[in-house]
């Protein structure tokens, strides 16, 4: 019966979250956490970061109406009512706790990044200035972007899609929609396509002859039996995982590209040195090397380099080898 209610002056804008109204004061916002900040003060504010702080409930976000960008990532949301902020452009809500995410009222949004979240849905069918979606690392089991006809980027891999249509999506230029449950996937409208990444999977057939843009493709762990290459003059690199793979595209680069004398660049994602040695010898005796390009990735070390050395591939790439090495200070002094 000892409830206590709290009073806000009608000037002001209720902000319960004592670690969201410092991140106020902290900018300017605000003077001193008593639950509320002058709503004529947040009312203009265009681009607001308050990240990496802890914040669990932003209650008040809704009186900040001229808002634009919103960074609230890494933080500890489960909630988060963006309704009274009809102007947002850019919104950064990674790496929170959100179930959910409604977005019906910010038609205006332009770039949405929300992995690593537990979002199940997203309906961006209110959403149609979307140009960029990130929305990785989720639970989404439905993901509905044909209402987004200016799409250009979508990152929406690892999460729980059986079915993507991008079918009305003429404009993207990059999918990775790795790690779902696809059994299909029809990028045939997709012409401006330069960058697909569409593995673990259960895909049995991909069709990109209407991708002549295509760069860079990973059809890493499907049931994938055949690809059809003939007419991805562009194409430049094809991430494999096993021997098979590396020998199907090899194969059909040299089948439909013999005379191009264009390189096709193929990833040996995770072999070791050993596999790829293998795979490389394959390879040779089959007379699949040239205008192959063989590209080995994973555990890479300086330990290992002698192995490397010798496996029979053209490229290495790593991280490991490289990580850690202390930054080069190029800054000048200037003086008289």
């Amino acid at each position: 019966d000892n409830i206590e209610v709290k009073e806000i002056n009608s000037d002001y804008t209720y902000i319960p979250d004592q670690i969201f109204e410092q991140r106020l004061i902290d900018l300017g916002y605000d003077d001193i956490i008593d639950e509320q900040v002058l709503t004529a003060i947040i009312s203009n504010v265009e681009s607001l970061d308050i990240s990496w702080r802890g914040i669990s409930d932003l209650t008040g976000i809704e009186d900040f109406n001229s808002l634009t960008e919103l960074y609230c990532n890494n933080n500890s949301l489960t909630n988060l009512d963006l309704s009274q902020n009809s102007d947002l452009r850019l919104l950064e809500c990674h790496w929170n706790n959100l179930t959910s995410l409604d977005l019906s009222q910010n038609s205006d949004l332009i770039t949405l990044v929300c992995p690593w979240n537990e979002i199940a849905s997203l309906d961006l069918s209110q959403n149609t200035a979307l140009t960029n979606l990130y929305c990785f690392t989720n639970q989404i089991t439905n993901l509905n972007v044909t209402s987004c006809t200016a799409l250009e980027r979508v990152e929406c891999g690892a999460n729980q899609l059986t079915s993507l249509d991008v079918s009305q999506n003429p404009s993207l230029n990059i999918l990775f929609c790795e790690s779902n449950q696809l059994t299909s996937l029809d990028v045939s409208q997709n012409t401006a396509l330069s960058s697909l990444n569409c593995s673990y999977n259960n895909l049995t057939n991909i069709e990109i002859s209407q991708n002549t843009e295509l760069t860079y493709l990973n059809i890493d762990a499907n049931q994938l039996t055949n690809l059809d290459i003939a007419n991805n003059p562009s194409f430049i690199e094809i991430e494999v995982r096993n021997e098979k793979e590396a020998i199907t595209a090899a194969a059909m680069w040299q089948q439909f590209h013999a005379d191009a004398e264009i390189r096709l660049v193929i990833m040996l994602d995770n072999f070791g040195a050993e596999r790829c040695k293998t795979t490389a010898a394959k390879l040779t005796e089959m007379g699949l090397r040239e205008n192959i390009l063989l590209e080995a990735s994973g555990n890479i070390t300086f330990d290992t380099l002698d192995d490397w050395f010798e496996c029979g591939v053209d490229v290495i790439s790593t991280s490991a080898i490289n990580r850690g090495v202390k930054p080069l200070d190029l800054s000048m002094i200037m003086g008289d």
